[in-house]
């Protein structure tokens, strides 16, 4: 490479430097201090998200399709436009969905893995033990928000949404977070199975003692290895904070929510302060959950011609990210040494495995 060339190099990466600073500097002037200025001079009004977290395979597709269906029709459209929409661009329904606030009384919903907000400051019992589990993959456990595409940066999600104050409970005393957990012992199967098929084959490893990738080899060392861990470390900070903040967090199983989605979806709606029932809002509600029930999700994933998120193989046409949510299907997979197993670590976190509906 000659001196010219070094030259025009360095003058391309020092542009590209300052180009890069501008366009950021620009983004939150617009995005984030703009806004807020106009907020404190009560010109607009602070942005209101809805907050709700599940366990992986316990019902996040199911939450972001009903949600997003409800919201589209509150906001005038119809099924078939809304279907049509969809297929025309094979639409990834995001974590961070954008929601008409005059009609459902939120900006946004925010659907994913997410820890319970609030938790980093809480010090009770097991919050050391708690330090010491471990997270497998930084993909899927826990989600954050630099996963979310298409948006602004994590920092500007958290200031422009004004997390901490919307959904930590110290900070605001009428913030409403909602939790969607299953049975480990269906979750743990659950995850396993997915897994083995997902475009991202990193997660078919954990990283042992030496930071060496080691395949996963079956359900058994999953369990043992990384899979109770994860579980243990989501669920418990949601379990220690509705302990400590009963009336801001609804934990709700995956299990009633696969049983009776009309009750469990018009109580977290209930929960978040919208009301279903008044005019023209029940119509609608019906109308999402026949178009997220599973005879229509699998409709609109063939027509797809893959699954919805689009996690899985190109070479698996035929996999889907729905699953029929049947209670007890972990008795095909799990032995009585992994039931105890599970059991035992469970309870060293004071949690009954008698607490779950495992049947």
């Amino acid at each position: 490479m000659g001196f010219k060339e070094i030259v025009k190099l360095i003058y391309r990466k020092i542009l590209f430097v300052i180009y890069s600073k501008i366009k950021n500097n620009l983004s939150n002037l617009f995005i984030v201090h703009i806004p807020l200025t106009l907020q404190r001079a009560t010109v607009i009004r602070a942005l209101k998200p809805a907050f709700i977290s599940t366990m992986s395979r316990s019902g996040t597709w199911y939450n972001r399709e009903f949600y997003y269906f409800y919201n589209e029709l509150l906001k005038g459209g119809t099924s078939s436009e809304i279907l049509q929409s969809m297929i025309f661009s094979k639409l990834k329904i995001s974590s961070l969905m954008k929601t008409d606030y005059n009609k459902i009384g939120y900006d946004a919903f925010f659907i994913s893995h997410w820890l319970c907000p609030g938790f980093s400051d809480y010090n009770g019992k097991f919050r050391n033990d708690w330090d010491n589990l471990n997270f497998y993959s930084d993909y899927t456990y826990p989600s954050n928000f630099d996963q979310i595409p298409g948006y602004f940066n994590s920092e500007q999600i958290k200031v422009r949404y004004d997390i901490s104050n919307n959904w930590v409970p110290v900070n605001n005393a009428d913030s409403k977070l909602v939790y969607f957990y299953r049975n480990p012992l269906d979750q743990s199967v659950a995850y396993f199975s997915a897994i083995q098929n997902m475009k991202l084959q990193k997660l078919r490893y954990r990283k042992d003692s030496q930071g060496n990738l080691v395949l996963i080899k079956d359900i058994h060392e999953f369990l043992r290895t990384v899979g109770m861990d994860m579980y243990i470390k989501h669920f418990l900070t949601f379990q220690l904070m509705k302990k400590k903040y009963p009336n801001n967090l609804l934990l709700i199983t995956y299990e009633n929510l696969v049983r009776d989605p009309k009750i469990i979806f018009r109580k977290v709606l209930n929960f978040l302060g919208h009301d279903v029932t008044l005019s023209g809002n029940y119509e609608k509600f019906e109308k999402a959950l026949n178009m997220s029930s599973k005879e229509n999700i699998i409709k609109l994933e063939n027509a797809y011609g893959r699954s919805i998120p689009g996690h899985y193989k190109d070479e698996f046409n035929d996999e889907r990210q729905l699953r029929d949510g049947r209670i007890g299907k972990w008795k095909k997979y799990l032995d009585k040494n992994d039931l105890n197993y599970i059991a035992q670590r469970l309870q060293e976190y004071d949690i009954s495995i008698d607490d779950f509906t495992i049947e």
